[in-house]
């Protein structure tokens, strides 16, 4: 399958998204507690930044505090992960394609099943490969 207009729409997604994501870091302070996971301590430590948020705890706070243009970017985002996985299923030389991407087997294995665990680095890297081989 040539590149086209949906792999551009993936990587536009996956780019939009890690930029949104820096801004949901700057929202934490803002955050109510409910948007947060874990104990008492642990919710004061990730506002804190001494723990790292979940990618679901991200998107709460996406959610909750921010644009209209920043939950369309989010829902966008959701949608690229499904037409990654579907492209990905498509696709002859997988084996090739993720040891360029440097993605492990096993971890590209469990997002082909969930694909709400695709990360946007990952997919900008396999979008990337897919366009250099032509795939």
């Amino acid at each position: 399958m040539p590149f086209g207009a949906v792999e551009e729409q993936i990587i536009d997604a996956a780019k939009n998204y890690s930029t949104v994501l820096h801004k949901a870091t700057e929202l934490v302070s803002q955050a109510t507690d409910d948007l947060f996971s874990g104990t008492p301590a642990t919710i004061y430590l990730k506002k804190m930044g001494h723990r790292q948020l979940t990618s679901e705890e991200l998107k709460n706070i996406i959610t909750a505090l921010g644009s209209a243009e920043d939950k369309q970017i989010v829902q966008d985002f959701q949608q690229a992960q499904l037409e990654l996985s579907q492209r990905l299923q498509n696709t002859k030389n997988i084996g090739l394609l993720l040891k360029q991407a440097k993605i492990p087997y096993q971890q590209a294995y469990a997002r082909f099943s969930r694909s709400d665990l695709w990360k946007p680095e990952q997919m900008i890297q396999i979008m990337e490969v897919l366009r250099r081989l032509q795939l």
